[in-house]
């Protein structure tokens, strides 16, 4: 299940039995369900939400990789994604833009290219 789907949604009122049937296979993936309570009838509203969220992840390693677009994507779509995922890291670091020293953009089974920011 939880490679199946990107992201859950709990109700409130279940939030801990759900941590403690599902947490030890949800927690390592950092999949835990995101909290919505009952009398929000909105859920279109958290699903756009949840659609929006990008996980960014380190492991042991001082880089950071993340996927921002697909190649079937028009270039202005790509450009917008690129430039946001930047905006988020910089808003981040705490010593901001001199924290950034390389930035490379890489297409499946291409050589990276190095980009300017």
């Amino acid at each position: 299940m939880a490679n199946k789907f990107d992201a859950f949604l709990c109700d409130v009122v279940e939030v801990r039995t759900m941590a403690r049937i599902l947490g030890a296979f949800l927690g390592p993936k950092n999949k835990m369900p995101l909290m919505v309570s009952g009398a929000e009838a909105n859920l279109a509203q958290h699903i756009k939400k949840i659609s929006r969220i990008v996980r960014l992840s380190t492991g042991m390693q001082m880089q950071l990789q993340t996927l921002f677009g697909y190649e079937k994507m028009d270039d202005s779509q790509l450009i917008e994604n690129f430039n946001a995922v930047v905006a988020a890291v910089l808003a981040k670091l705490p010593k901001g833009r001199t924290q950034l020293k390389k930035v490379f953009i890489k297409q499946t089974m291409a050589a990276p290219v190095a980009v300017e920011i």
